[in-house]
């Protein structure tokens, strides 16, 4: 397993790359309030939308994670600049995420990993430590024996602590979060 951070040591990614993209990722790539938005749009404009050499994936748990989440960036965003944001404006960004993200699906921009049993029984075994969104996660790049783009550091730390019984992931792209804006 190859840990790279995307920000810093990222030179170009494999010929026929297939990557899933987390959570933080997506959220931080389809939302302006969000605090990675600069850094993962700034990366996917320049190494990976365009790019017909890798493949990118996602699942439906993340999927049901974002569309829960699309709320918080926006709400982050009002307590640092210290302005209360209105009802208003959170369902506009919801609705932004949840329009950009089905785009991206629709339009096969992240195509869906599908589960079977062994994921499944895995991510139970795993969901202790991870947490059930990232178990499945962990255990579908496992099982593919793909690649994971992610912006949470601690999952990194916790899979480069497993890499022996996490054999099959290829690499992990991740950025510090010294690169957030907030």
């Amino acid at each position: 397993m190859e840990i790279i951070e995307f920000n810093l040591d990222f030179v170009a990614f494999m010929p026929k790359e297939d990557i899933l993209v987390d959570t933080g990722v997506i959220l931080g790539l389809l939302n302006p309030y969000d605090s990675w938005h600069h850094t993962v749009k700034t990366f996917f404009d320049i190494y990976v939308l365009d790019n017909n050499d890798i493949a990118l994936y996602t699942h439906s748990g993340l999927v049901n994670e974002i569309t829960h989440l699309a709320d918080k960036p926006i709400e982050r965003y009002g307590k640092v600049i210290d302005s209360q944001v209105t009802e208003k404006e959170i369902r506009a960004s919801i609705d932004n995420v949840n329009s950009k993200l089905y785009d991206f699906i629709d339009n096969d921009v992240f195509s869906l990993l599908e589960c079977n049993k062994r994921v499944v029984l895995n991510s139970i075994l795993l969901s202790r430590e991870y947490g059930s969104i990232d178990a499945l996660t962990v255990s579908l790049v496992n099982e593919y024996g793909i690649s994971l783009m992610t912006v949470d550091n601690r999952l990194v730390e916790r899979i480069d602590k497993e890499k022996d019984r996490l054999k099959n992931i290829v690499r992990i792209y991740y950025s510090s979060s010294k690169y957030r804006t907030y």
